[in-house]
């Protein structure tokens, strides 16, 4: 029988349907759906697909930057089940698409909501979720090319390495989350935001969806995904329980 402390919380999808339509990082592969088998041929449907380890909602694991790190399989083993703290920073992100999050941004947080608890997922809700099915304004493209889109055209809001060295080694966070395309600024060739994360063992979640419907504290998510053997990454089904 479900909890009843379960029972009467309000659950909230934090992730993205997979579709070929989704965003895409630039040069990433594209997720693709393959009918191999029919109801008028087979009796029955069946369907491949492929898919980057880092596209839709999904987690970055260790190796992605470290050859000695950990794959994805051991980032979630066992499922991650966390605390969540929400710091809303659409209003900026709104004003500035190149907006990062500093450390004074999150001391202001601090005075209005008490300290990051350790262990906690800090997520970073910038608006950016809205943009979703639009995947030029998702990736913030400015201008695409007859051979493709480049990542140096890209622009949406992020962490800043400053505040994500205070969130991992003062406040002790269990990861990090956000609602774009990636935890580091486009304009950060060096993915300074992830290496200094992943290289303490932290979670970092990207594209998460609805962030806008959490609280600021007092949310439990769940993050479950694939057990890739050597993964980089992979899509994960993040829902979050809300009191």
């Amino acid at each position: 029988m479900m909890p009843a402390s379960l029972l009467r919380m309000r659950y909230v999808d934090c992730s993205h349907p997979v579709s070929f339509r989704m965003p895409h990082w630039p040069g990433d592969p594209l997720t693709r759906f393959v009918a191999c088998a029919g109801l008028e041929e087979d009796g029955y449907q069946l369907r491949s697909f492929t898919m980057s380890e880092h596209a839709g909602t999904h987690c970055n694991a260790p190796n992605t930057f470290f050859e000695e790190g950990a794959d994805i399989a051991a980032m979630l083993v066992p499922p991650p089940v966390l605390p969540v703290v929400v710091a809303d920073f659409s209003d900026r992100a709104a004003e500035n698409a190149s907006a990062v999050f500093l450390p004074e941004d999150l001391l202001r947080w601090e005075q209005e909501h008490g300290r990051v608890p350790a262990g906690a997922l800090f997520c970073l809700h910038t608006g950016w979720g809205a943009k979703w099915n639009d995947p030029a304004a998702f990736l913030g493209l400015q201008e695409q090319s007859s051979t493709g889109i480049s990542a140096n055209s890209m622009c949406f809001p992020a962490f800043s390495p400053d505040v994500t060295r205070l969130l991992v080694a003062d406040r002790n966070v269990a990861g990090l989350g956000i609602d774009t395309h990636g935890v580091d600024s486009p304009m950060d060739e060096t993915f300074s935001v992830n290496r200094c994360a992943l290289g303490s063992g932290r979670l970092v979640l990207e594209c998460l969806a609805n962030l806008d419907r959490l609280p600021p504290t007092g949310t439990v998510m769940v993050i479950g995904g694939l057990k890739l053997e050597g993964g980089t990454g992979c899509p994960v089904a993040v829902t979050a329980f809300v009191p």
